[in-house]
Order: structure tokens, then sequence, then C-alpha cells
């Protein structure tokens, strides 16, 4: 028994506890409240572009009952126009929209759009919306309620600066 080579006196290993989870390190504090700070500030813009956002979706919500059939007046062009108008107005000076009629507005209308868009079909229309006489059918109604509605959903604000 006094033989140190002897394998009877080897003892087993033991492995060493681990580390504890709680208290959290300083480093752990710091990288949670930036993680916070972080989130908060993009849940508040997000909430600030939701509520930016707001006339467009008024204005779908109207272009919508435009598109039911006998929802609208007597000139679905005429309603689609007034729902555009107020969704330009909202998102453009008042001086550079106000004014605007025949085809200067459809004009307005295309630069707007950008290049992802295709409303030509809908700046026509708008042009010519006050001349007596010319009427628009149903499936033509329900195309320019389409583009009006890709219009307001897609058209560039003005740029804040």
């Amino acid at each position: 028994m006094n033989d140190p080579g002897d394998l009877g006196r080897l003892h087993d290993i033991v492995a060493p506890t681990g580390f504890p989870f709680w208290p959290l390190a300083p480093g752990v504090w710091v990288l949670i409240a930036a993680a916070a700070a972080l989130s908060s500030l993009q849940a508040w813009r997000a909430w600030l572009h939701y509520r930016a956002d707001a006339y467009r979706r008024v204005a779908l919500r109207e272009l919508d009952a435009l598109a039911v059939p006998g929802g609208s007046g007597s000139d679905p062009i005429l309603g689609i126009s007034a729902i555009l108008k107020r969704v330009a107005l909202v998102s453009y000076p008042r001086e550079r929209v106000a004014n605007l009629s025949g085809n200067a507005w459809g004009n307005f209308i295309v630069d707007q759009a950008g290049q992802r868009i295709d409303v030509s079909g809908i700046a026509d229309q708008l042009a010519g919306a006050l001349k007596p006489g010319e009427g628009i059918g149903t499936a033509d109604a329900a195309q320019l309620v389409a583009e009006a509605k890709h219009w307001v959903r897609r058209h560039r604000a003005a740029e804040e600066g």
C-alpha cells in the first residue's frame, strides 16, 4: 500500500462546478439595456410610421367603397379624383397641389407615381374628368379604382427637409 505506483490509489476526476447564471455580469446588463433601448426606438418609429400612413388607409377604404357597384355617385372618376386630391394635399405642399386640374393634375399623378407604377389610364381620365358627356363603364371604373389604390399605396410623399 505504500507503493506510489499502485493503481488503487487513483481518485475519480472531479469536474469543476459550472458558472452560476445569476447574478449577471455587468457587460450582460449593458447588452440588455442596449437591446431594450434599440427595441423601444424601433417600436416608436414603427408607431410613428403607422400614424403617418393613416391617410392612406382612409383613402383605400373610400376607394373600396367606390369599387362597389352602386357605391358611388353618378361619376366614379370625380370621386376618385377627389380622393386622390385629398391624399395629395396631405402628402405634398398645398401650394403645389391645390390649383392642379385637367392635364396638370393627371401629369402630377403620373410624376409622383414613380417609375414602378403605371397610372396612365387614370391620368388620362383625370385630365378629361370635367368634360361633359364623357362617362366610363363599370369595367373601366374598376380598373381606375385599382390604379388609384395602387397610386395611394405607392406614391412618393414629399420629402421633409
